[in-house]
């Protein structure tokens, strides 16, 4: 089940449908991932952020996919290291961000500041599914 940190998130999320499909298609990915690989439910902490919430979140404007529909956060602290690397293992596997930099992720699983860590989504207009994507 796909669950929200708040009720921003949960709009938020309508408004990806129509503006990220593919990233949609990545967090339903890991949502059935989760579900029959760990028995668990996936919780959306962050889609959108204004300049202003970066500069929070960084001390500078930092440029982020946030700011432009192109990513989500996944808590990651329900789950053990081993399940997180294999959820990030899973989805790379799935989706390659841009073939013309495959050292590029879709999935990230890192820590920003003392935040604690997390599950970062990530689309580029070359992001693609494979075969078992």
């Amino acid at each position: 089940m796909i669950k929200f940190k708040t009720d921003r998130e949960e709009v938020e999320f309508e408004t990806l449908k129509k503006k990220n499909p593919l990233l949609i298609k990545i967090v339903e990915f890991i949502e059935k991932f989760v579900t029959a690989t760990f028995k668990k439910d996936i919780v959306i902490t962050s889609i959108f952020r204004s300049k202003k919430e970066q500069k929070e979140i960084y001390g500078f404007p930092k440029p982020s996919t946030h700011m432009e529909w192109r990513a989500v956060d996944i808590r990651s602290n329900i789950y053990s290291d081993v399940q997180c690397k294999q959820l990030k293992d899973a989805v790379n596997a799935a989706f390659t961000y841009d073939k013309k930099r495959p050292e590029m992720k879709v999935a990230l699983w890192h820590q920003v500041n003392d935040n604690g860590y997390h599950f970062h989504l990530q689309t580029h207009p070359n992001t693609e599914a494979l075969k078992n994507g």
